[in-house]
C-alpha cells in the first residue's frame, strides 16, 4: 500500500512538474518578437485595420453614438494560440502581456497576451466566434468587445468576415441594438403571389443601386425610386402582413449592422459592398428572383440573406436622401415602440413634396 501511494505522488509531481514547465514555456514563448514589424502578415493586417479604422472613426463616426475606438477590442488567434488586447484601460502585467511596438505613427496601444492570461481565458473557451448579446467581458479594467479571426479575415474577396467588417458589423449589434426589436431569422411562411410583389420590389431597388452606384446620382429619381417601393411594401403588408412583418425587423437589425461594416470596409479600403457574393460585386437585385425561379438559389435565400442587402442598400437611400436624423430615431427605438427603415422611408415620402 505504501509503495503504491508512493508512486502515486511520484505521478502527480510529474503532472504537476510537467504543466508547470509547459506554463513556463508558455510565459517566455510569448516575450519574443515583440515588435509590429516581426509579426506575421495576418496579425499585421489585423492590427493595421484597427489603427486605419480609429483614425477614421475619430474624424467621424460611421453611425451617431457608435464608437469603438472608445472599448477595449480583444483579436484572439484560436482557442491555444496567440491574442491580441488593444487599447486596455490599464497596462497588462508583464507575467501575462508583451507590449508590442507599433509603427510611430500608430495610435494603438497593443499587448499580446499568453494563454494563460485570466482575463482573456473565459473569451478562449467561448462557445461563439464574438461577444454575444447580454454577455459582458471587462479586460483590464473596460468593457471589451472581441472576436476569434483567421487568415480568410484578411485575405478572402468581397467578403464579410473581412476583419474590420466583421468585428464593427457583429459589435453594432453588441453596442447599439439591445434595445431593438428582434431581428433574428424567421420561418413565417412565403407564398407563390409574395414572390412576384417581392420580384418588383428588387427591381425598384435595383434601380435605386443603380442611380447610387453613379458618382453623382440625382436625388430626384432617388425620391421617384422611393415612392415605388413604399407603394410596394405597402401592398406585401397586406399580402402576407406576419411574413413581412419578420422580414422588415431582420432588414433593419441586420441590414443596419451590414451598413456599418460597409462604411467600416470603406475607412480601411478594403472593396466590400452592398450585394456581394463569393467574388462577385454589386450583383443586381433584379438577378435574385430569376435565380430562384431556376432553382439556382434557394427560396430560403430571401428570409436567410436578402435582408442584409436590402436593409443595407436603404440605409444608404437614407444618406442620400439627406435625412439627417434616421440614425438618432433607430438608435432611440425600443422593443415596444419598433421602428424599421421602411417607415422612416415612407414618413418621408409622405412629406417630401
Amino acid at each position: 500500500m505504501g509503495k503504491k501511494l508512493f508512486l502515486f505522488k511520484r505521478v502527480i509531481l510529474t503532472i504537476i512538474c510537467i504543466l508547470l514547465i509547459f506554463s513556463i514555456g508558455l510565459l517566455i514563448s510569448n516575450k519574443f518578437n515583440s515588435s509590429y514589424d516581426d509579426l506575421n502578415d495576418v496579425d499585421k493586417s489585423i492590427l493595421s485595420q484597427l489603427d486605419l479604422y480609429f483614425k477614421s472613426e475619430k474624424k467621424k463616426e460611421i453611425w451617431e453614438g457608435f464608437k469603438l475606438s472608445d472599448k477595449t477590442i480583444v483579436a484572439i488567434d484560436g482557442i491555444w494560440k496567440k491574442a491580441y488586447v488593444v487599447n486596455p484601460k490599464e497596462n497588462i502585467s508583464y507575467l501575462f502581456g508583451t507590449k508590442i511596438k507599433m509603427p510611430k505613427n500608430s495610435n494603438l496601444n497593443v499587448y499580446r497576451v499568453s494563454v494563460l492570461d485570466p482575463h482573456v481565458f473565459s473569451m478562449r473557451f467561448d462557445l461563439g466566434n464574438f461577444n454575444t448579446l447580454n454577455r459582458q467581458y471587462d479586460v483590464y479594467g473596460k468593457n471589451s468587445y472581441y472576436t476569434r479571426y483567421n487568415k480568410e479575415f484578411v485575405y478572402a474577396k468581397n467578403s464579410s468576415r473581412h476583419y474590420i467588417t466583421f468585428l464593427n458589423h457583429e459589435s453594432f449589434h453588441y453596442y447599439m441594438q439591445n434595445n431593438w426589436a428582434d431581428g433574428s431569422r424567421f420561418l413565417e411562411d412565403i407564398k407563390d403571389s409574395d414572390i412576384e410583389l417581392i420580384k418588383n420590389e428588387y427591381d425598384v431597388l435595383s434601380n435605386i443601386q443603380s442611380e447610387l452606384f453613379k458618382k453623382s446620382y440625382e436625388k430626384d429619381k432617388l425620391i421617384k425610386y422611393a415612392k415605388e417601393y413604399v407603394n410596394i411594401i405597402n401592398k406585401r403588408k397586406i399580402q402576407n402582413p406576419d411574413y413581412l412583418k419578420a422580414e422588415l425587423s431582420m432588414e433593419t437589425a441586420e441590414g443596419s449592422a451590414e451598413y456599418v461594416g460597409i462604411k467600416a470596409s470603406q475607412c480601411v479600403g478594403y472593396d466590400f459592398g452592398v450585394m456581394y457574393f463569393n467574388n462577385v460585386s454589386n450583383v443586381s437585385f433584379n438577378k435574385v428572383i430569376p435565380l430562384i425561379k431556376s432553382k439556382q438559389l434557394p427560396i430560403n435565400f430571401l428570409s436567410d440573406r436578402m435582408p442584409y442587402e436590402t436593409g443595407a442598400l436603404l440605409c444608404q437611400l437614407l444618406d442620400a436622401l439627406e435625412i439627417r436624423d434616421w440614425q438618432d430615431r433607430l438608435n432611440k427605438q425600443t422593443i415596444k415602440n419598433p421602428l424599421t427603415l421602411d417607415m422612416i422611408i415612407s414618413e418621408y415620402v409622405d412629406n417630401v413634396n
